[in-house]
């Protein structure tokens, strides 16, 4: 009989599977998320970043917005990276077209988190206010 604390085959195997299940619905949410983003009601996106600080949803979001499908929503709009080495948090800074600003400090944000953020702003209605 084997040992109570030491794990099984059949339940690091469980395990496993718990987590694939897991990273799927995460992965499959952004996806559906990211087929969604459009830049039709901006007029210039910055990304801000230190590429030795851990977190990588901004520059996860930078590579998303940079897609030709994407840039295709609205080819006037300017995507302008900005890397930095000085350890600051990274920020989306976006400029829409009747002067609005939005600002996001994406370093406590995943991907899901900006994917849902700028899906809320960029929808038709919705009042940002003035930065």
């Amino acid at each position: 009989m084997p040992h109570p604390a030491k794990p099984t085959k059949f339940t690091r195997t469980m395990w496993e599977r718990i987590r694939e299940g897991v990273e799927s619905t995460r992965e499959n949410r952004s996806t559906k998320l990211a087929d969604q983003l459009t830049l039709q009601k901006f007029k210039k996106v910055s990304f801000k970043f230190d590429p030795f600080v851990p977190s990588t949803s901004c520059r996860e979001f930078m590579c998303l917005a940079h897609q030709m499908k994407i840039r295709q929503t609205n080819p006037d709009c300017r995507l302008k990276p900005e890397v930095v080495n000085d350890r600051s948090e990274p920020i989306i800074e976006a400029d829409f077209k009747d002067g609005r600003k939005l600002k996001l400090f994406t370093s406590n944000l995943n991907l899901v988190d900006i994917l849902t953020t700028w899906q809320k702003y960029s929808s038709e209605g919705n009042v940002v206010k003035q930065a």
